[in-house]
């Protein structure tokens, strides 16, 4: 908790000792150290408590070999009893090795390795814990071989194989299994094995450097418009106007720079924290490079939508970091590091994991405000445009009401949308990390290090108050996390191209292999990092990738890839297998028609659930069948195995309910299950009793209780819907039914919600059992505890649910410290922890299932790619791929889950025995 308390100023302090400030930092910490030392109210006072703080200046005069400031450091250190830990040692003994070698200098290396000894610290634990640069501890070698010559460092052994009993038998096991007669074993072969050579891979791992080095990608606009006089005549205004603009945006940056910087060094020596330290972080081309940047996404976004003007400073804060921490990679040595180890070429630096302290929230919303400032200021247009007369601000803040609440907005004016629109910039500007990887990503090693090579991509997204869960992951160490890592590395080594058929006027990635690096959100669900182009998106963004490497369709490939097709369509998804593959074949008229002629034919296609992923697998089941061999021919196409209602697939497992399971198609049957056909049916039969009955709205519901009338009640149950929002649901689909009466709905949705609940209850006996010892976990931990719940993923991820809130008036918030701003030192948000507790949970399950399912693939040597709980792999391992994914479920839930999570709750929060049976 008290390193929470100091986070905040931690950061300031290390931006002013990298910016040279090591005596500015150093009155800094004494000043704090004085005020709390002379404070009658030391709740209101910055009071420094953190060994890391005087780490961070103790590293500075080890730079500088000023062994004399550090002796005074270390003694104030001890003296507001802060313990010194394995990093300050290494420090002091890292300047004690820079000195000249003497007598008196050995005494007091002596004196220290004495008192390192008093904390209970080894010289093993000084150099395998210290968190030093490699130059440190060879200094610190040094001195210690002063008064030991024969010590030396033993390379500490780092643990790979995973500690968790679903996938300890892969420690042993992990090669490829496609050729089962082989006698010898065999490594599991990298997925772009075949299709990228070494020299290729030297020269796009240049490109991605290079691209996010810039912070920038440019690419050409695939808006097709006709370029007319007016185009060119608005394209040279925009050009003028942004020089314009760029020009004036310097000019006040280097001004309002300089006005702080004034102050900073003002002969007051105000010690008070400042953002000035930031601000100079960066040359000023990188900020007005950045506010550029927001002005042109401005006038190219949403007139409906928009962020919370405190939400836009904190991105535009967030910007400036995420290229403050290339620049620091690149001045610490991590790029030239980083280099040599891909080159497979050892060499010296810092460890791969160094890098800067995270701006806190505060920071990087000043620092966005700053910026927005001068924009508001400063950022003039013609207004009305076509008088060239007049300047008024390009953009400005509203207010607007949402609901109950009004919220300030930041807009582009009309003129300023106007003069984007009418140049038309044939070019589009994005930040380098929302591009996919020219290269494979970084595998994931731990917390700190994986996915881009230079940009700051965190394994887990979390909202920036959530801290508790950071501290977690970091309590249970790198082997606990160690399949979750693989998997992610396993999702992002594959890689991807283009579909060009589909989409030939693609143009910066068409004929190019890319990678997504993927990461994940507090429950470890997981997600591709790029936001734009990846396979979680729509069907069309689906339609137009595929897999860079192709596999032999085989003996079975060609029926899967039939298959797939129509399961696409959603035409005749009840009917059993066998039945979809001969209505595949009495259309393939159809399907070649929209393969040949997508837009001039019958256009079949177009009927379907989702028609341009079934475009795409018209013409690749089309030229399939045209190879004359179809066996031989090579697919690159994903093929899908959808999941039946998987939040009720894990609520059945877990309760082992039988008849729910059949529902679910976890037991054997010739057609697949249709849960929200089967719940239908039994709310027609309690109705047609209740109608026998006499009962009115039963009769009114007559030839009315349909699939479609329940499906999204019966969806959304796993989730915790409650009654009310069910009432919604059934409501809003009884509007769309044009022959039920109006008056009707609402006493119907009432009805049907009660019916739909009552025959779920029947289908799934222990599911609103387990739903309801959920939530009342849930709200004894966060109502009784005042404590955010927390539990552990079968394959070991610390979860800790972000839901809190400030309790207290505005201003008494207003009052609070930055380092406040986490949720250690908020109230949780007692009806989101209990409503939110069941799905999370059922949603880290299913995230497990796939991470397993991931791994033994991985194992099995084939392609696998997910989109949460529906898995793609080519066409002739969907069989392998199956049964993967049936063995991993069964393996997870003979695991004692309920059972675990009840004995995690009464350890980590005292719940009792009782309680959580």
């Amino acid at each position: 908790m008290e390193i929470e308390k100091q986070a905040g100023s931690f950061r300031v302090y290390q931006r002013k000792i990298n910016l040279g400030m090591l005596n500015r930092a150093t009155h800094t910490l004494l000043y704090y150290r004085q005020c709390a030392h002379h404070s009658n109210r030391k709740d209101e006072c910055q009071k420094v408590n953190s060994v890391q703080v005087y780490n961070l200046i103790l590293q500075g005069y080890a730079n500088k070999k000023n062994f004399k400031k550090m002796t005074e450091l270390f003694r104030c250190l001890k003296e507001d009893g802060i313990n010194p830990d394995a990093t300050t040692y290494a420090l002091m003994l890292s300047c004690l090795g820079q000195q000249e070698v003497s007598e008196n200098n050995t005494q007091i290396i002596r004196l220290y390795l004495e008192d390192l000894n008093k904390e209970d610290f080894t010289l093993e634990d000084v150099f395998s814990q210290a968190e030093v640069l490699e130059h440190d501890l060879k200094c610190a070698l040094q001195a210690v071989t002063q008064v030991d010559p024969n010590f030396g460092i033993e390379q500490a052994r780092t643990e790979t194989k995973y500690s968790c009993n679903l996938v300890n038998n892969l420690n042993t096991t992990m090669h490829s299994t496609k050729d089962t007669n082989s006698k010898s074993v065999q490594q599991v072969p990298s997925p772009a094995h075949g299709i990228v050579t070494q020299e290729m891979l030297n020269k796009w791992i240049k490109e991605q450097f290079a691209l996010e080095t810039s912070s920038q990608l440019v690419i050409n606009s695939i808006e097709k418009k006709e370029e007319s006089k007016d185009t060119h005549h608005y394209r040279k205004i925009l050009e003028d106007w942004e020089e314009k603009w760029r020009s004036v945006l310097h000019q006040t940056f280097i001004t309002q720079l300089g006005v702080m910087k004034k102050s900073f060094y003002g002969s007051g020596l105000d010690k008070r924290m400042t953002i000035y330290p930031y601000l100079v972080s960066l040359p000023p081309e990188e900020f007005i490079s950045v506010m550029m940047q927001e002005i042109q996404r401005l006038a190219r976004g949403s007139e409906s939508f928009s962020f919370t003007k405190y939400m836009m400073f904190r991105r535009l804060g967030e910007l400036v970091y995420m290229r403050y921490v290339v620049k620091y990679k690149k001045e610490v040595g991590v790029l030239d590091k980083l280099k040599d180890e891909l080159a497979d070429s050892y060499c010296n630096g810092p460890a791969l994991e160094h890098s800067p302290v995270e701006w806190p929230n505060t920071v990087l919303t000043s620092i966005g405000k700053f910026m927005y400032s001068i924009i508001l200021l400063k950022v003039m247009l013609w207004n009305p445009l076509h008088l060239e007369k007049h300047v008024y601000p390009a953009i400005y803040e509203v207010e607007r009401t949402k609901g109950y609440r009004t919220v300030d907005e930041i807009k582009p004016s009309p003129s300023l949308v106007e003069l984007y629109q009418k140049a038309a910039k044939p070019t589009l500007t994005f930040e380098s990390i929302v591009s996919p990887m020219v290269c494979p990503p970084i595998p994931w090693v731990s917390t700190n290090l994986g996915g881009y090579l230079l940009n700051d991509a965190k394994i887990v997204r979390l909202p920036y108050s959530a801290y508790q869960q950071k501290q977690r992951m970091e309590e249970c160490g790198n082997q606990q996390l160690y399949p979750i890592m693989d998997s992610l590395n396993q999702l992002s080594s594959i890689p991807w191209r283009v579909n060009k058929p589909m989409l030939e006027i693609i143009i910066e990635f068409k004929d190019r292999i890319f990678w997504f690096p993927h990461n994940m959100d507090f429950r470890g669900r997981v997600y591709p990092c790029p936001p734009h182009l990846n396979h979680l998106s729509s069907d069309v963004f689906r339609s137009i990738l595929k897999f860079a490497k192709g596999e032999k369709l085989g003996p079975n490939g060609l029926r899967w890839l039939k298959l797939h097709l129509i399961n696409l369509t959603g035409f005749v998804k009840r009917e059993p297998v066998d039945e979809r593959i001969n209505y595949c074949e009495s259309i393939i008229e159809d399907i070649l028609d929209s393969a040949d002629y997508p837009l001039t034919g019958r256009r079949w296609w177009t009927k379907s659930d989702e028609p341009w992923q079934t475009l795409a697998a018209c013409k690749e089941l089309a030229t399939a069948l045209r190879s004359g061999n179809p066996e031989e021919y090579v697919s690159h196409l994903p093929v899908h195995q959808d999941g039946s209602c998987n939040g009720l697939q894990h609520y059945a497992a877990l309760g082992r309910d039988k008849i729910g399971a059949i529902s679910v198609n976890l037991a054997p049957s010739k057609a697949p299950q249709d849960v929200y056909s089967d719940v239908a049916a039994l709310v027609e039969t309690e109705r047609q009793k209740d109608a026998a009955s006499g009962n009115p709205i039963a009769k009114v519901l007559e030839g009315h209780v349909k699939r479609k009338v329940i499906k999204q009640t019966v969806m959304t149950t796993v989730y915790g819907v409650t009654r009310y929002g069910a009432r919604l649901q059934i409501e809003k689909q009884l509007k769309a039914l044009d022959d039920f009466p109006a008056s009707q709905r609402w006493a119907a949705s009432h009805y049907l919600v009660h019916k739909t609940f009552l025959c779920l209850e029947k289908m799934f006996t222990s599911t609103k059992e387990i739903q309801n010892w959920f939530t009342d976990c849930a709200k004894i931990v966060s109502e009784t505890r005042s404590e955010n719940l927390e539990y552990i993923t079968p394959l070991g991820l610390p979860v800790v649910q972000p839901y809190s809130k400030f309790v207290g008036d505005q201003i008494s918030i207003g009052k609070l410290p930055s380092t406040f701003y986490t949720d250690s030192f908020m109230k949780p948000n007692v009806m989101k922890q209990k409503n939110a507790f069941p799905p999370n949970f059922i949603h880290s399950l299913d995230s497990s299932h796939m991470m397993l399912t991931s791994l033994h693939c991985q194992q099995a040597g084939i392609t696998f790619v997910s989109v949460h709980d529906c898995f793609w792999t080519h066409a002739c391992s969907v069989n392998i791929m199956n049964k993967i994914c049936r063995d991993q479920f069964v393996a997870l839930h003979k695991e004692p889950i309920l059972e675990d999570l009840s004995r995690f709750l009464q350890k980590k929060f005292g719940l009792s025995k009782g309680f959580c049976r």
